[in-house]
């Protein structure tokens, strides 16, 4: 997913329509879900530029790959 063209976003994740996401942030998006990201996050913060991957396993979202900042 490729975010851009919005001064802010906000995007859910659901491991019933995806398993796996990538997400490039060209403006800041804030990442929620119904699950803990990491076990341990509610929610994610994406700053302008940012690149991150998501994989759903069990019953979280791990973060697999990031060049981002995660906050609570």
């Amino acid at each position: 997913i490729v975010v851009k063209g919005v001064e802010n976003c906000e995007l859910k994740l659901n491991h019933n329509n995806t398993d796996h996401v990538v997400i490039k942030a060209l403006t800041n998006v804030l990442v929620k879900s119904d699950s803990l990201i990491d076990e341990e996050f509610n929610e994610v913060d994406l700053t302008k530029g940012s690149c991150v991957e998501f994989k759903y396993v069990g019953n979280y979202w791990y973060i697999l790959s990031s060049d981002g900042l995660k906050n609570s």
